[in-house]
């Protein structure tokens, strides 16, 4: 309109229409108003004339609106889906004075499907119904079909809407049954693993392959259904059995084979050794050297039993002069795994000769193996002439759950070494204790005492990031990426025990066109390509920038002996590519890196992008690793069951795992000294720690008290137990199990006795704490029936 004062009334008016007869009809705009001001009363009205007269379907009021560029609505007219009708937008008001144009565009009727509810699925094999479901998925039996049979399966769709829609497809059957119940068991080095034999099938199990870490490593013919597999190194090993079918029975050629799926994984631990504590002096048992292993026919280590600290001892003693020489000796395996919460002392005694000038030539070193290589602890070279010396380690728990020790001998030149004698080896497990004790008095005559918890090493998890994620100088956008296709790159992870994959963040260009797209992500098991998980539907937040930190779940992925180095692949599927929205550009770099992406490869349910260039996503994958540089609180875990405080060297109380101060009331004057242990539960049974530093009060004088008395009864407990004290009045009483966790509260209690009901508390041990009104505290173990 142009700027003059005026009332005005204007419409557009749309051709008679009819409606479609569709369950949902709907009308749609993109309308703008452009003002210079807010004055002045100015309205847009969207109407329906069935024949019967207008009827206003939206009202706007200019005034209450400002500018707008442009606005999508969208009305439900289903009530004209029979009737003939005409749409009409109309402009009117008081003056034209305060605006320039309102604005219409794109105007659409069309008719939309309802959602059906749906009630399930029902299943037809070959026309015949089987089975009903409410999932999206559906195994089909063995023996309703043989191997190598084509049959016609169908999908049929239940719901309010309709009953005659269906999928069908024609399939081939491949399945075989597979073993079922595989178990395992292993006792020392020796896994024994047992199946059951499939259900019965036309087709004759041939034999079974045993598989470990992917690996086929024996076959067991029927009727044998277990398999013994001689480990020989420990280790976290996986188990799977398939069986073998001969088909010649189903009409195929003779030698004809095709094998199950494979059944398990049955994973175990296979931890072995000799137990701790461990010592070693030689004397001659069955095995001369007691399981020691020389590797190389040559090597100079030998049994000596003539010398030692106390004979025999194992010796290296060359003979005849070499040159850049190395010989070794490894100990057999040593277990480690009851002790998940403690450092080790090793010590042993050495002897050293040499015939010429002492120098740096020969070295005598220390390993151990850790699980993944040999790491070196110790080693001394021939600068002296050593008599018997004694040589004391403090290890770390950086041991595997079963480890070895190798002392390898070495030289860089010729050697005038005579001889190195080793004896008498010890390896102590020494249980973490807590730590940084502090002791200070409250008033004149009671001591307060705080410790830290037991720290258990090396059970932390630090974060670790893998690939790009900063664009270089220079980005190369890809030309923009398709739906149905997935577009990311293959990890290779270093062989870790374990490792958690925690997020995954990318950069994406706008391309030139701005705007939000709709992705998912793809795990992929590597180099299977079997899925293992998708995440999102997930919305782009920004242009030209990095998506951060989309969680995925800590999955955890472990590398099995004998398969290599895990590897996961990660890859983004862009799902909408509308007029409007931004197009899906993965960033991309010319040159780092390996050229790995799904563009390329045979990603299953994914099309090949044969038009794309792989050029390294700007992909960062951050994973979780175990730490050797945090240390993890055992207050966390069970492995500590209780703390118990000493005065003076004398064992005075204990309190449970999780409380860590205690107060003790003092009866007469002078030093009083504590310290505290902490009780470990291992595999091989309850272990003390050694005690914190020692921390001590002075007491000059104290006055006349009477120390509470604490009295529990019946212990062991059925469903009641009765606390008394024979002197302060209780305030709390609190049940805690071995791992500190509370079972039972009671607040404020201000009264000499109580009884606890213990019926809905499991049987076992536990700590009963019994705080009194002025402060004092005392500890009861209880066992509940």
């Amino acid at each position: 309109f142009p700027p003059l004062a005026g009332v005005y009334d204007q419409d557009i008016t749309s051709p008679w229409l009819w409606g479609t007869g569709a369950e949902v009809m709907t009308l749609s705009y993109d309308w703008g108003i452009d003002n210079y001001a807010m004055s002045g009363d100015g309205f847009f009205d969207v109407d329906i004339d069935n024949g019967t007269g207008w009827q206003t379907l939206r009202h706007r009021n200019r005034n209450f609106l400002g500018g707008i560029d442009w606005w999508h609505d969208e009305l439900d007219i289903s009530d004209f889906r029979y009737a003939l009708f005409r749409i009409r937008f109309r402009m009117y008001g008081d003056t034209t004075e305060y605006f320039e144009k309102w604005q219409l565009d794109n105007i659409k009727i069309e008719a939309k499907p309802i959602i059906p509810e749906i009630g399930g699925y029902n299943v037809f094999y070959n026309w015949i119904q089987i089975a009903f479901l409410t999932d999206t998925s559906f195994t089909v039996q063995p023996g309703l079909t043989n191997y190598g049979e084509e049959f016609n399966l169908c999908i049929g769709l239940v719901s309010d809407q309709c009953n005659n829609t269906y999928i069908c497809d024609s399939v081939t059957s491949q399945f075989l049954p597979p073993p079922r119940n595989v178990t395992g068991t292993f006792s020392y080095d020796t896994v024994t693993i047992s199946w059951v034999h499939p259900i019965e099938v036309t087709p004759q199990v041939l034999r079974y392959d045993v598989l470990k870490g992917g690996t086929t490593i024996g076959q067991v013919f029927p009727p044998d259904t277990s398999f013994r597999d001689i480990v020989p190194q420990p280790n976290a090993w996986c188990y799977t059995v398939k069986a073998i079918y001969n088909l010649e029975s189903l009409g195929f050629p003779p030698g004809s084979t095709a094998s199950s799926m494979e059944a398990g994984s049955v994973c175990l631990n296979v931890f072995y050794g000799k137990e701790l504590p461990w010592t070693e002096t030689w004397t001659p048992k069955k095995n001369e050297i007691n399981g020691w292993d020389i590797s190389t026919g040559n090597n100079p280590w030998h049994l000596n039993y003539q010398e030692g600290y106390a004979a025999p001892c194992i010796a290296f003693e060359p003979g005849t002069p070499e040159t850049q020489y190395y010989y070794s000796v490894t100990s057999p395996w040593l277990n480690t795994a009851a002790y998940e919460c403690a450092s080790y002392n090793l010590t042993f005694w050495i002897k050293m000769h040499s015939s010429g000038p002492y120098g740096n030539t020969n070295r005598l070193m220390l390993e151990a193996w850790n699980g993944i290589e040999w790491s070196e602890l110790w080693s001394v070279y021939d600068d002296n002439e050593h008599d018997w010396t004694k040589v004391k380690l403090t290890l770390d728990n950086s041991f595997s759950h079963s480890s070895r020790l190798r002392f390898s001998a070495q030289s860089e030149g010729t050697t005038t070494l005579t001889f190195w004698y080793i004896d008498s080896i010890q390896l102590t497990p020494v249980m973490n204790p807590p730590s940084s004790l502090t002791a200070s008095l409250i008033g004149d005559y009671t001591a307060q005492i705080s410790w830290n918890p037991v720290v258990c090493g090396f059970q932390d998890w630090a974060e670790q990031k893998l690939g790009w994620l900063s664009p270089p100088n220079d980005p190369i956008p890809a030309v923009p990426q398709s739906t149905n296709k997935a577009y990311g790159k293959v990890f290779t992870f270093d062989n870790p025990e374990e490792l958690a994959l925690h997020s995954l963040s990318f950069h994406h260009s706008s391309h030139g066109i701005n705007g939000s797209w709709l992705y998912r992500i793809h795990l992929i098991d590597w180099p299977s390509m079997v899925p293992i998980r998708v995440y999102g539907p997930f919305s782009t937040t920004c242009n030209d920038c990095a998506e951060l930190n989309i969680p995925l779940g800590d999955i955890l992925i472990k590398s099995h002996p004998g398969t290599g180095p895990a590897s996961a692949g990660l890859f983004i599927e862009p799902i909408s590519l509308q007029q409007g929205q931004g197009f899906p550009v993965l960033t991309t770099m010319l040159t780092g890196g390996s050229d790995m992406t799904a563009s390329q490869l045979s990603l299953p349910g994914y099309d090949i992008d044969t038009t794309y260039t792989a050029r390294n996503f700007l992909f960062q994958l951050t994973c979780l690793i175990p730490s050797k540089n945090q240390q993890l609180t055992a207050g966390l875990g069970e492995d500590v069951l209780s703390y118990q405080i000493f005065r003076d060297g004398d064992s005075l109380d204990t309190t449970p795992m999780g409380i860590t101060s205690y107060t003790d009331s003092l009866a007469a004057p002078g030093e009083y000294c504590y310290t505290v242990k902490a009780l470990h539960l291992t595999s091989s049974g309850q272990q003390l720690s050694p005690p914190t530093n020692e921390e001590c009060v002075l007491v000059l004088s104290v006055p006349e008290i009477s120390a509470p008395r604490l009295n529990v009864w019946p212990n062991p407990a059925g469903t009641l137990l009765n606390v008394s004290t024979s002197g302060n009045r209780i305030k709390d009483i609190r049940l805690t199990d071995p791992a500190g966790r509370t079972v039972h509260m009671i607040h404020n209690l201000n009264d000499i006795s109580y009884k606890l009901h213990l019926n809905t508390v499991p049987a076992g041990f536990y700590f009963l704490v019994v705080e009194m009104e002025d402060g004092q505290r005392s500890t009861a173990t209880i066992v509940k029936l």
